[in-house]
């Protein structure tokens, strides 16, 4: 349920009756709508050219097969990751006790251009808080979001950290900061957290553990 609004305590759904199609999601907490998901346009019965599942590879490329690459693997333990991410992954040195900790790693593919990142999930219990962090290698493409309603990224240094900062704005549902940490590209990014809380967080990284937590 965490793409529906995690951690809601009620959910009101739009469906189209006659075809059974989901069209809005309302997730409460507390009778208080914090997240809605609703299709903005939607088109049925349209036919479809045979043409669109057709595939013809770019001129001089070859097909490739995609097994064994691209695959996501989550809710690994964040050590395993790091053992197995070939750039340093890095995590706020402390978030709220109540914020819950997902770890995804996706196996990156040459066509298309999907570079290996490890995806560093926070929420907290109450689902009024969260926090994404996306790490690739230094060299590889940026998974940043871009549209025509894209606010531009403004410089902005915190700690003597430099960071590109994107503020929420009602067009822009997310707060955003990129910035790189010796040879790794992070991306931060909430839709509850303001830039200057997000700039905090970045401000604070370390790098993740390599081993095991130890219970003596």
């Amino acid at each position: 349920m965490e793409d529906l609004g995690e951690g809601a305590d009620e959910y009101e759904l739009e469906v189209d009756a006659e075809r059974g199609v989901l069209l809005r999601v309302e997730a409460r907490l507390n009778g208080l709508p914090f997240s809605i998901l609703e299709a903005v346009r939607i088109t049925f019965d349209e036919p479809i050219s045979p043409e669109t599942f057709t595939f013809e590879a770019p001129s001089g490329q070859a097909v490739q097969q995609i097994h064994g690459s691209g695959r996501s693997e989550f809710d690994l333990p964040i050590h395993e990751a790091v053992r197995r991410s070939p750039f340093g992954i890095f995590i706020p040195a402390r978030v709220p006790d109540d914020w819950t900790l997902r770890v995804t790693f996706v196996e990156g593919m040459e066509r298309p251009d999907i570079p290996t990142s490890v995806v560093v999930s926070y929420r907290s219990r109450d689902a009024t808080a969260g926090l994404m962090i996306i790490e690739t290698a230094h060299d590889g493409p940026l998974d940043v979001a871009e549209g025509p309603d894209t606010p531009a990224a403004e410089e902005i240094f915190r700690n003597g950290q430099r960071m590109h900062a994107r503020a929420r704005t009602s067009e822009w549902g997310e707060s955003q900061i990129t910035l790189t940490q010796d040879l790794t590209t992070i991306v931060m990014s909430s839709r509850e957290l303001d830039v200057d809380a997000l700039a905090t967080l970045a401000s604070s990284l370390v790098p993740a553990p390599e081993e095991p937590p130890r219970f003596d």
